[in-house]
């Protein structure tokens, strides 16, 4: 995953962004590992660089779970979703690096 970057700065075309484990939740509690996604502070918890302004930030970058979660939802997908589309990068990923 660390490889891969931020799998919503992936969505956007910009790869290998650092990210940090967002755990998918159910009931309230993490399901495993397995079930874990990799967003960059900005995409995970909204945090912004030095000086930036949220709504700016946003404009360019997409919206971040933490602040807009509805709005992240709608142009990312849900964490299943994500969780998905993730675990389709690394399949690639690994198919290409093996050969």
């Amino acid at each position: 995953m660390q490889e891969l970057g931020c799998t919503a700065c992936q969505l956007d075309g910009v790869p290998s962004v650092p990210g940090e484990v967002h755990h998918l939740l159910s009931g309230g509690r993490r399901i495993s590992h397995d079930h874990s996604v990799l967003l960059c502070p900005w995409h995970h918890r909204g945090l912004l660089p030095s000086g930036r302004k949220a709504e700016e930030f946003a404009e360019v970058h997409g919206p971040s779970l933490a602040l807009t979660p509805n709005a992240f939802r709608r142009r990312y997908g849900d964490e299943e979703e994500l969780l998905a589309i993730q675990d389709a990068l690394l399949d690639h990923y690994q198919e290409v690096t093996q050969k």
